[in-house]
């Protein structure tokens, strides 16, 4: 698994991390290419979906001295589908199985390739209930669960991070994301200077003999296999209290920090935020989701954090942090993404939610420089989509990518919120997904649906460009102003091939004599040309003022010459691509003069040349031998107008 953390220099460090998340039996049948070892028991895979998990008993003896478990986990699960002959349960090879109970009797069972299989004396009948207990010990797995001495406060601890195939690393389960627990019951027995956390409430504590403590966490709500977990270290507790407007009483936020004396005092400002940002988002998703049992956060010596199930396991303690955790709660938690491929159902919007929370809560600059922020990191991925394909479904980095699961997954919810206009009715559309979907699991198209079917808009072009498709556009506009008269001429470009034209709308604001107007223009074509009035002299032009759009740095030219579209119609260019030469052709301009220029998409300026037309249909030959391959525009300019048309080199 690889771990990454990026630091943005916002209020005043908003520090995330990168997950690696993959679901190897999202749709079922579908097996993980990465394990080959795996697939090679497809037969015993596909056992995994005839049963549906109820419960996760988790009985174990874990310390903060290494990363070695032992005890039990109780499964209680339902047949589904077809009868079933035959059990299988994911647990890696190397930890030691001591006995398996089936139905409190002791059965025979294999364990290789990663998988515990028994087979049965007697089928169980589609709908029956069964239980297995399986007793076991060892070294976890590499990444499971870990053991490590946090750096900055010198505590040792022993911890879970089962994202995304690492659960069976330290626990017998059912890495399915759809399979998620009715109830789940943590109980740890560590030594007495120790607290360890788990899902849900702490329902007792047990003092027992040889200076051990059993700590029993107990939660009645439904959770996804890679939420479950364990930690443990010398921690003190530090308690506050929320006070949604919807909920009936106080929702308990539960805070283990390490035992030191300045700890609790360096956090607790960060730490009671917390209360502030959950009311916060009680009021614009619903209710906070598990609201009957607690939150929470423990501390860990990993500079990430993870949104466990009603206790985020943190690094650190800051509002970036803090809010993109919280808001996993409801996306990824309480709706869980049903593929990893739809990882935005997750990371999308709870990194929209680090925006909302600074929206509402901080200084109006702060989310101003959020979003900046977040344009670019995600101005730096030109390929890739937010919906992960099927062939890269096994590529953490591709999953995982910071710029487009989490920024650009950001600025797709930021546009969607743009495209409504209306904030009441987009907070709708989330509560109305939330509540459709609550408890289970989604898919990106699912929550395209959703916002279809509430707003009455049609987003299939935006889903198709902007979650399935590459890049984003990059603006260029050209403009004249006589009296009070406005032509303004915008060229789109994209920075993939895949997705030649976005057809999203674009604010344009206008600035002069101390005035400013802003105007949205919707586009239909890569060049659009129009026409109005303003009642004051422009000085300047800015794209997108208000950063709604993820969109590319481009230039805006003064043009000083009435525009003219006809013009446009009657400049072509051929070949295009082209390779080491290339033919301006224009027609109906005899006697005009034009300067030509050859611009990069980045707005460099590689040559200029002039030259003037001597009969209706003039051919300007263009001479690309020491141009680099790639994306041009070709400018020109003559005294009464202004043309843009986009060139493609290639040469072998």
């Amino acid at each position: 698994m690889k771990k990454i953390v990026l630091l943005l220099c916002i209020l005043p460090q908003f520090i995330f991390s990168q997950r690696v998340n993959l679901n190897i039996f999202e749709p079922p049948g579908c097996l993980n290419k990465h394990f080959s070892q795996i697939k090679q028991q497809e037969s015993e895979i596909a056992l995994l979906h005839n049963y549906d998990v109820t419960f996760y008993g988790l009985d174990l003896e874990v310390t903060n001295e290494n990363d070695h478990v032992k005890g039990n986990v109780t499964i209680k699960a339902k047949v589904v589908n077809e009868p079933l002959t035959n059990f299988v349960i994911q647990l890696i090879d190397q930890l030691q199985i001591d006995k398996i109970l089936f139905n409190h009797e002791e059965v025979s069972f294999t364990h290789e390739n990663n998988l515990i299989g028994i087979e049965l004396n007697n089928n169980i009948s589609t709908n029956e209930f069964f239980e297995v207990q399986i007793f076991y010990q060892g070294k976890s797995g590499e990444e499971g669960m870990q053991h490590a001495i946090d750096q900055n406060w010198g505590f040792p601890v022993t911890y879970t991070l089962s994202e995304t195939w690492h659960a069976k690393e330290w626990f017998p389960c059912k890495e399915v994301l759809s399979d998620k627990a009715d109830s789940v019951y943590v109980f740890i027995t560590t030594n007495s200077n120790c607290k360890a956390a788990g899902n849900g409430m702490l329902n007792r504590t047990v003092y027992l003999p040889n200076g051990k403590i059993r700590y029993e966490w107990k939660s009645n709500l439904k959770t996804a296999y890679y939420l479950i977990f364990v930690i443990v270290a010398d921690y003190q507790e530090y308690n506050i209290y929320a006070h949604p407007a919807a909920a009936q009483n106080p929702v308990l936020i539960q805070n283990y920090l390490y035992d030191h004396p300045f700890c609790l005092e360096y956090y607790k400002p960060e730490i009671d935020i917390t209360a502030t940002m959950l009311e916060l988002l009680s009021e614009k998703y619903g209710l906070y989701p598990f609201h009957s049992e607690k939150y929470g956060h423990a501390m860990w010596p990993w500079g990430g954090a993870m949104e466990h199930q009603t206790m985020t396991t943190t690094g650190t303690f800051d509002f970036g942090y803090t809010s993109h955790e919280l808001g996993h709660s409801w996306f990824g938690d309480y709706v869980t993404c049903a593929s990893w491929q739809d990882i935005w159902i997750n990371e999308g919007f709870a990194s929209y939610s680090e925006y909302i929370t600074i929206e509402n809560i901080a200084q109006t600059h702060y989310a101003v420089d959020h979003l900046n922020y977040a344009e670019e990191r995600a101005r730096r991925a030109t390929e890739g989509s937010i919906y992960i394909a099927f062939e890269d479904v096994t590529d953490e980095s591709v999953i995982f990518n910071y710029n487009i699961t989490y920024r650009k997954g950001l600025l797709l919810v930021h546009m969607i919120r743009y495209l409504i206009d209306n904030d009441d009715l987009f907070f709708t559309v989330l509560r109305n997904f939330l509540n459709q979907y609550a408890n289970s699991v989604a898919r990106g198209i699912d929550f395209k649906a959703v916002l279809e079917e509430t707003t009455g808009i049609d987003f299939t072009n935006f889903f198709n460009q902007w979650f399935f498709g590459e890049g984003y556009p990059v603006y260029h506009l050209a403009w004249n102003q006589s009296g009070n008269n406005v032509s303004l001429n915008i060229f789109q470009e994209t920075t993939s091939e895949s997705i030649p034209f976005f057809d999203i709308p674009i604010e344009v604001r206008f600035y002069g004599n101390g005035q400013n107007s802003t105007r949205k223009f919707t586009m239909n074509s890569n060049t659009e040309s129009y026409n109005f009035a303003l009642n004051f002299p422009i000085d300047s032009i800015q794209i997108d003022p208000d950063n709604w759009i993820l969109n590319g740095e481009g230039s805006i030219i003064n043009s000083l010459h009435h525009l003219n579209q006809n013009l446009q119609e009657c400049v072509n260019i051929y070949p295009n691509p082209a390779n080491n030469e290339t033919t301006i052709e224009i027609n109906n301009s005899s006697g005009q003069s034009f300067e030509l220029s050859i611009i990069t998409t980045s707005n460099q300026i590689l040559r200029t040349e002039k030259f003037t037309c001597k009969k209706q249909k003039e051919e300007h030959k263009l001479v690309l031998n020491n141009i680099p391959n790639g994306v041009y525009f070709i400018i020109l300019k003559s005294n009464n107008s202004i043309v843009s048309k986009k060139l493609m080199k290639f040469s072998l």
